[in-house]
């Protein structure tokens, strides 16, 4: 953005923050930002996000707007999701931005953390058929605890990227 252009949307952001009844209109203004590092952005405006995604907490604008700004001072929030319960949508929605940032030492902690309830993780890493997640199922499959083995070949047979790792994996035998 150019600086007066950036200067005006903290303006604002920040004017907006102040309103008491101001949840739509920020979901309004949000919603026209374009992407930008949040880590990186005014304090007021930060804290105006910070304020409207923690009333937001679990919804799908609270997934995008942790996406679009980069938001990865929320990676323990994400974790938590996954923790309460990993066949939510919102436990789906946190392992795609982890996966997508890159977080997969977080995703491992996860399953190795998650006792009885890994297969429930593999599942909806499975669902975000990204190609990190394929990755990562398909080292499960090959090299994982034996009792999360068939769990992974289930999570990779959940999106078309997945589908096509098996078949290569059966192949390659």
């Amino acid at each position: 953005l150019g600086e007066g252009k950036a200067k005006a949307l903290q303006s604002l952001v920040e004017a907006v923050a102040a309103r008491a009844d101001g949840g739509e209109l920020m979901a309004l203004v949000l919603g026209k930002l374009p992407a930008f590092d949040a880590g990186g952005a005014a304090p007021g405006v930060k804290a105006a996000l910070d304020r409207f995604l923690a009333a937001h907490e679990g919804t799908d604008e609270y997934f995008e707007y942790i996406g679009r700004f980069n938001l990865r001072d929320r990676v323990p929030q994400l974790v938590a999701h996954v923790q309460s319960d990993p066949e939510q949508k919102a436990a789906m929605q946190s392992l795609r931005q982890l996966v997508g940032w890159g977080e997969m030492e977080a995703v491992d902690r996860l399953v190795a953390d998650a006792g009885a309830r890994a297969p429930q993780v593999l599942g909806a890493l499975g669902v975000t058929g990204q190609r990190a997640a394929v990755e990562r199922l398909e080292r499960y499959v090959v090299s994982g605890p034996p009792a999360l083995r068939v769990p992974a070949v289930t999570a990779l047979g959940r999106s078309r990227g997945g589908e096509q790792a098996l078949l290569a994996l059966a192949k390659a035998d």
